[in-house]
């Protein structure tokens, strides 16, 4: 597998993008923990794809999730695209590496 190349502008904007595509809802601290940057970049990064109009943010709780921006013009286009580009990078790989912890037993959904 292969380094995500610059195709969007610098390797940390490319492989957060691919993320976003991979996952879906997303937020900094998740992506900053699987790609291994620092969260202040992931931030500064997700915030200027949210201001460009690719990424749409919504809070829930105190969380601000991030997600493709479905009325982005081709977005289904560029959602496929991330999906199949990710396969040639190793950012699936790297975002293996995040651990969801389990619910705790008996604690309500």
């Amino acid at each position: 597998m292969l380094e995500a190349p610059k195709l969007f502008g610098s390797v940390p904007r490319t492989e957060v993008l691919l993320a976003v595509g991979l996952l879906g809802d997303t937020y900094p601290s998740e992506l900053a923990r699987g790609l291994g940057f620092a969260i202040p970049s992931v931030q500064r990064i997700l915030r200027d794809l949210e201001v460009e109009g690719v990424l749409v943010s919504r809070e829930r709780g105190r969380t601000r999730l991030y997600s493709l921006n479905p009325r982005f013009y081709g977005a289904s286009a560029l959602k496929d695209f991330l999906r199949k580009y990710v396969q040639q990078t190793d950012v699936d790989a790297k975002l293996q590496r995040i651990r969801s912890r389990p619910r705790r037993a008996g604690k309500e959904l």
